[in-house]
């Protein structure tokens, strides 16, 4: 392709870099790195001019080597940002031997050294020149003469005019996920771009202005609000994409409630994203803490960093460590797949770098070349499809999808695809536009990515990353096949697409990664659910507990039921609706609760029971399947008390027999109580027993009582008489 057509725009696709920040612990190297032990240092530069240059010191070096480091290269140069957690640094210096002379002082005191370099093959721009005007072989002005920048040419790429304005949104299922009631966490996403529009009436209220920061001068973090407003319109556009606000403006992006932070890593006038930039955004997510980042770029000016070529060398590990940092800082790093049409599998040469010269290499061979952050392990990259071309409309919630014919592919390469032809989404002025190619598809997967992220919230980047990729293995039928592409691009114009040229074979053009992403899925499916435990009961009000599996209770209980994990509700209920314990919790995924009855009777629960606990997830629609239940048996048994009989009249007692009698001179009132098998209060139970005690029957004490009374009127009379 052509150095004004897809290849450079769609690889750069979003032309965001990356922000600043603090690091992890010594970052592994990749493995086509320079090892320490075998420095790779730059070459002299062919006259002096203002260079800025990496430095990356070996990973066993210590923080007083670091120190010493970096007072060597101040004596002759200025250092400008430094990352000690990744050994890292950047200085500038005007001197043509600088890189050489720094070299040997390092290597001089010992320490280990893996790489010394420049970030770019020009002198500075004048905004970031620390020594003042110093002669040079070009000027510091623009040098795109020869190349276009990453994002020129996107705004230009054929779309369908069929195509509906808001398809990728409608095709990811991201609308209906908008409308799943589930709880999601907080979530910052970070657009390495160009700059976001801070006033667009879609954007403005989705922006972190705390977290948002400029790394285009010098790789230097700058906080004003002025620092990451938008040097071309391609920040706004992605951030769009990914989180318009849901307010009835002309979008929504496929996560509205995650919050942006814009991260200029694009300068002004070339639109050029160097190392120092992509170290400092990278940084900045880690330490800022960042969820998700988008990066719709490739870093500048090397097309593809080859890690043998000593001008590379250090740009290429500086990137990669930062990207490495974030990944285990907690960063999930969602990348555009370039849009020069190659086979990432298979790089072969690249004859449009370096970008920043008037005069490219043709030719170069980039068989061990690295697209960055695009080839850095851990990323999610994301290749470019589009909606068929029938002339008339189609529904893109089940339209086949095709590769955008710009997009980079990869058989291993390749983690997803997503909408990237013909998207429309916010520009700066508070207006809308279409652009097509990676940049634009990596945002929809960085919107997803977001709503999982918000979902799972428990989930390092490794994991959701994977999750990410399975979702997307239900869209997988939806993208046409390699063959089919191979065909159809056959029958338009044979022998014109890259696709064709010999030897190739239908599988090099294998795009489709795990699947195309899926916003619903993202919202609805592999939702974490409570863990119901151990049920209990205790007769003793809660001082011991008892597992109720299988139990049998005699007297009157509390149950206690065991819940872990994201539960909103527990509800307990016994038979069909009586409900017997519940509780309303938030929904952390650390919960630890314990659900307890009040006291039930025995008497109103006799026999087999079933205890059926349902545990409620975070997510309230039923698709979900988030939600848990169990059931759990037991047995109440009820002691039967043993009523009187009123028709026996045992004889008394020995004991009986020597009570004294009755005094006559003391109003006895007959005893009456009621007998019945069924439940009798504690009192009426201990009168029932009394009477059981001393052998007597109710006949006997009306007897007795009527013989006294009849002494007694015998006595009166005689009296009276």
């Amino acid at each position: 392709m052509g150095k004004n057509t897809a290849s450079r725009s769609l690889s750069v696709l979003g032309g965001s870099m990356v922000a600043i920040s603090l690091s992890f612990a010594a970052v592994a190297l990749p493995t086509s790195a320079v090892a320490a032990e075998n420095p790779s240092i730059a070459a002299a530069q062919k006259a002096d001019i203002v260079m800025n240059y990496a430095v990356n010191l070996g990973e066993q070096a210590s923080a007083d080597q670091f120190a010493q480091a970096v007072s060597l290269a101040g004596e002759e140069g200025k250092v400008l940002s430094k990352y000690p957690n990744l050994n890292t640094f950047f200085v500038q210096s005007p001197r043509k031997d600088f890189a050489n002379e720094l070299g040997a002082k390092i290597l001089g005191k010992n320490i280990p050294l893996h790489s010394l370099g420049p970030t770019r093959t020009k002198n500075v721009r004048d905004n970031e020149n620390l020594f003042g005007k110093i002669a040079s072989a070009r000027s510091a002005q623009s040098y795109r003469g020869a190349t276009e920048s990453q994002f020129g040419a996107e705004s230009n790429f054929e779309s369908d005019p069929d195509t509906p304005k808001t398809w990728g949104i409608l095709a990811l299922g991201a609308d209906q996920a908008a409308n799943v009631d589930v709880k999601l966490a907080p979530v910052t996403v970070g657009v390495l771009d160009s700059g976001i529009d801070g006033s667009h009436p879609d954007l403005k209220d989705q922006i972190d202005q705390t977290k948002s920061v400029g790394c285009d001068v010098n790789g230097i973090p700058h906080t004003g609000y002025k620092d990451w407003q938008p040097t071309h319109a391609h920040g706004t556009h992605v951030a769009g994409t990914i989180a318009a606000a849901l307010n009835n403006q002309a979008i929504q992006g496929v996560a509205p409630k995650a919050r942006l932070a814009a991260v200029r890593v694009v300068n002004e006038g070339d639109n050029s994203i160097y190392p120092e930039y992509a170290t400092c955004g990278f940084m900045w997510a880690a330490e800022k803490g960042f969820e998700v980042t988008n990066n719709s770029y490739f870093v500048d000016p090397w097309q593809f960093w080859v890690p043998g070529e000593t001008n590379q060398a250090a740009g290429l590990e500086a990137v990669t460590r930062a990207v490495k940092y974030s990944q285990k800082a907690g960063v999930l790093n969602v990348v555009a797949a370039g849009n020069s049409n190659q086979d990432l599998d298979n790089l072969k040469v690249d004859s449009e770098s370096p970008n920043d010269s008037t005069s490219p290499i043709q030719d170069r061979n980039v068989e061990t070349g690295i697209e960055i952050p695009a080839m850095v392990p851990g990323t999610v990259r994301v290749s470019a499809v589009g909606l068929p071309k029938t002339g008339k409309q189609v529904d893109p919630r089940t339209s086949p999808l095709q590769r955008a014919y710009f997009s980079n592919y990869g058989a291993t390469t390749i983690d997803v695809a997503a909408p990237g032809v013909g998207i429309y989404s916010t520009m700066p002025g508070g207006g809308y536009g279409k652009m097509s190619g990676t940049s634009m598809a990596s945002p929809h997967a960085a919107g997803v990515a977001a709503l999982l992220r918000a979902v799972h919230p428990n989930l390092p980047p490794d994991q959701i990353r994977e999750l990410l990729k399975k979702q997307a293995e239900k869209g997988f039928k939806r993208l046409e096949t390699p063959e089919a592409e191979l065909a159809r691009v056959e029958k338009q114009n044979s022998g014109a697409a890259p696709l064709l040229t010999a030897g190739s074979k239908p599988t090099a053009s294998e795009y489709r990664g795990s699947g195309f992403v899926n916003a619903l899925s993202a919202v609805l499916e592999d939702q974490q659910s409570p863990t119901i435990g151990e049920a209990s009961y205790s007769t003793d009000d809660g001082k011991t507990w008892e597992p109720l599996r299988g139990a049998k209770i005699n007297s009157d209980f509390k149950l206690r039921v065991h819940v872990s994990g994201p539960a909103t509700a527990v509800v307990g209920t016994i038979g069909a609706d009586k409900k017997v314990l519940s509780g309303q919790y938030d929904g952390s995924f650390d919960g630890d609760y314990f659900v307890t009855s009040g006291v039930l009777k025995v008497a109103d629960l006799q026999g087999h029971q079933s205890l059926k606990v349902q545990a409620f997830g975070r997510n309230n629609d039923a698709r979900a399947k988030d939600d848990s239940n169990d059931g759990i048996s037991f047995e109440v048994v009820v002691k039967a008390v043993s009523a009187p009989d009123l028709n026996q009249n045992p004889k008394p007692s020995a004991t009986q027999e020597q009570s004294p009698k009755p005094s006559t001179t003391q109003k006895q009132n007959p005893v009456q109580k009621k007998v019945t098998t069924s439940r009798t209060t504690k009192n009426e139970g201990s009168v029932a027993g009394n009477l059981a005690a001393t052998g007597s029957s109710a006949g006997e004490y009306l007897v007795l009582g009527l013989l006294v009374v009849g002494i007694g009127g015998t006595l009166l009379a005689k009296r009276q008489n």
